[in-house]
């Protein structure tokens, strides 16, 4: 049997969804500001993909206007960051490469 493929979106802009909903009928879309842990929650979307997904695509340019850091909680440690890499770090949650919440860097493969 073939491995059903699936397409999640999210997005914070209520017109961007709108678009998105009738241009993609057939992907999972839903509203949330992703870098605010409150709001990937109340997103049903993302509440059903952690760590079932097995590619993250990020749309830049992301605007360094400012230069706001982000505090990100990552494998028992925080990082003072910019919003590209906060968005990775946050994003790194939902790969079904995650066990146990730890990030698998490798596998050992036992030949015999």
């Amino acid at each position: 049997m073939a491995q059903r493929k699936n397409t999640i979106a999210t997005d914070i802009n209520r017109n961007t969804i709108s678009r998105l909903r009738r241009a993609e009928t057939n992907w999972d879309i839903g509203r949330c500001d992703f870098l605010n842990q409150k709001s990937r929650e109340r997103c049903e979307v993302l509440s059903r993909t952690l760590g079932k997904v097995s590619l993250i695509l990020m749309n830049p340019p992301f605007s360094c206007r400012g230069a706001r850091k982000y505090e990100v909680e990552f494998e028992a440690s925080v990082f003072r960051c910019g919003l590209a890499l906060a968005f990775v770090l946050e994003s790194l949650r939902f790969l079904a490469l995650m066990v146990s919440n730890r990030i698998v860097a490798g596998r050992m493969f036992h030949h015999g």
